[in-house]
């Protein structure tokens, strides 16, 4: 949660109201969260389990800029192996409601080198 707080200072306290690319100095537009808000992101190797509430608490960040300002609005994928129950109900659920195309793949060696090819 002390993420949360720090990055808290980066983002506009109403994402609803502001670009926030606007009024942004350097130290935003010099950080990944600069990627994470304005690039199409791939994710792969990741469990976002329920412990990992930062990263959570970003990608709903992102989803609720992205609904205010739909001309920014960047894609996302989450890949994952195909079968063995790799991804449960919710997870599915959070992922598809933060704009998350999930995409399962054979096995590990067409996640990890083939996707490359």
């Amino acid at each position: 949660m002390a993420n949360v707080s720090r990055v808290k200072g980066f983002l506009q306290s109403d994402l609803s109201k502001h670009d926030i690319n606007d009024h942004r100095g350097s130290n935003f537009l010099n950080s990944w969260l600069n990627i994470i808000f304005n690039k199409s992101l791939f994710i792969v190797g990741l469990s976002l389990k329920e412990n990992e509430v930062f990263m959570r608490w970003l990608l709903i960040e992102r989803a609720k800029y992205f609904h205010h300002f739909y001309d920014k609005t960047q894609k996302g994928w989450y890949i994952i192996k195909k079968g063995e129950n790799n991804i449960s109900d919710g997870k599915k659920f959070f992922l598809e409601s933060v704009g998350f195309e999930i995409i399962e793949l054979d096995d590990y060696e067409s996640i990890y080198e083939k996707i490359w090819k």
